[in-house]
């Protein structure tokens, strides 16, 4: 490990941004699949003549909504102050030669566009460095893959159902319910593609956060350089 050279642990904030991940994940993924509910209060208000039901359904989506914006503020927080700490430590240890500046941990994933990219690499040099283990690369790209299209796949798909909601007829005859159960049919079709895509990205970014944060805080344990061992380079005893 370089003298002088600050380091942070990050064990437990992986373990933390993990469990954040999951729980967010959970209530995305009742919101997703809350279709399922509106099919079913659509064919009640089709059958008994009950809009109520109607105004059931947007409630139920629009308290899972909250909950959505909620837990992913939390896990986004989490996540980024995670992804900061480890890559802040690469810079204590030697032979690590990362590609992007540490402060690219935190600004890469608001600058529109580029937040497509910068992630991925600071991820692919902290795990780079942190694992040495066959198929690192792989693994990044097995969470970085599914989570652009959770992302931004989502968010086209939550316009999208925006836009068919509010071309829905006004509920003002029977035939015109039948609008909404096909309505909430097609939504569950759509955000089950979604839902996939953001379980496996969860999964792979938890495997990522314990395997390199237990890594990374071994080796900081053992005051040990985390980088490759070159012929003539000194190591300090474990």
């Amino acid at each position: 490990m370089l003298p002088d050279v600050r380091t942070r642990p990050v064990w437990t904030f992986g373990l933390v941004a993990t469990g954040a991940v999951g729980l967010a994940m959970l209530v995305d993924a009742a919101l997703l699949l809350s279709p399922v509910i509106g099919v079913q209060l659509a064919r009640r208000a089709e059958r008994d003549g009950d809009l109520v039901a109607l105004d059931q359904a947007l409630a139920i989506e629009a308290v899972l909504g909250i909950g959505r914006t909620l837990t992913m503020l939390l896990a986004a927080v989490l996540v980024i102050v995670w992804f900061y700490r480890v890559r802040d430590n690469l810079d204590a240890f030697a032979g690590s030669a990362p590609e992007l500046r540490t402060g690219w941990a935190i600004g890469g994933w608001f600058v529109p566009f580029a937040n497509l990219v910068i992630p991925f690499r600071v991820m692919a040099d902290v795990a780079r460095v942190s694992l040495f283990r066959p198929g690192t690369p792989g693994l990044v790209w097995a969470w970085w893959l599914p989570f652009v299209i959770y992302q931004w796949g989502g968010q086209a798909v939550s316009r999208y159902d925006l836009a068919e909601y509010n071309d829905l007829p006004l509920p003002l005859a029977s035939e015109d319910l039948a609008a909404y159960v096909d309505y909430y049919q097609q939504a569950l079709n759509r955000n089950a593609i979604i839902l996939v895509a953001g379980v496996l990205a969860a999964v792979m970014f938890g495997l990522l956060a314990v395997r390199i944060s237990q890594a990374q805080q071994a080796r900081l344990a053992r005051g040990a350089p985390i980088g490759p061992v070159m012929p003539g380079m000194a190591v300090p005893a474990p």
